[in-house]
């Protein structure tokens, strides 16, 4: 992992390369795809921020400003998007924020097809997330998200299955009554 000061070069850069994506859009150069735009929210997710303050919203806003270009030139971001954002938005020194509702709120009940590799770390990063916060409902919510449709074959391979479900059992533990746990337990655990 890359430790980068945001204040100066990097966001330099990021804003470079985002104001070239959107030149590239308005003058119409090829089909832009979701690698285009995956690419900015793949190195933002390897950063450790180390200036913290006025520089992480800045960090923080070009995720955002990268997102929105996706809407812009009509891509629709992937499980692999909004894996990455939570990355983003996520991090250890960073403050609370609530963008994991918002991403669960506008994906809830959709299907998604496999489209990045970074498709099979939404789940297993979500869960985490629910877990740190606590949040038994959210996590319950992200559950009926991966039983959509053949969504749970994006779930990623059995090391991503058993931190999704070691996390979600463990939350349901912790937070919510002993019959939920047992029922949760039955459905997921062979007997």
């Amino acid at each position: 992992m890359r430790v980068v000061n945001v204040g100066k070069m990097t966001s330099k850069y990021l804003l470079i390369a985002l104001q070239t994506l959107s030149e590239m859009r308005v003058v119409n150069v090829g089909k832009m795809t979701s690698k285009y735009l995956l690419i900015a929210l793949q190195t933002l997710s390897e950063m450790r921020v180390v200036n913290v303050g006025k520089m992480t919203s800045k960090y923080l806003l070009i995720a955002l400003q990268t997102l929105t270009e996706m809407i812009v030139v009509n891509v629709a971001p992937s499980l692999g998007t909004y894996s990455l954002l939570l990355t983003v938005f996520y991090k250890d020194h960073l403050p609370p924020n609530d963008i994991i509702y918002d991403i669960i709120d506008t994906i809830e009940g959709e299907e998604f097809t496999y489209q990045d590799p970074n498709d099979m770390n939404f789940f297993k990063n979500a869960m985490n997330i629910c877990f740190n916060l606590k949040d038994v409902r959210l996590a319950y919510r992200i559950d009926a998200l991966l039983n959509t449709g053949s969504n749970y074959k994006l779930c990623g391979d059995t090391s991503k299955q058993s931190l999704y479900y070691s996390r979600f059992l463990h939350l349901i533990c912790l937070m919510d009554s002993a019959e939920a746990m047992y029922e949760y337990y039955e459905k997921l655990v062979p007997s």
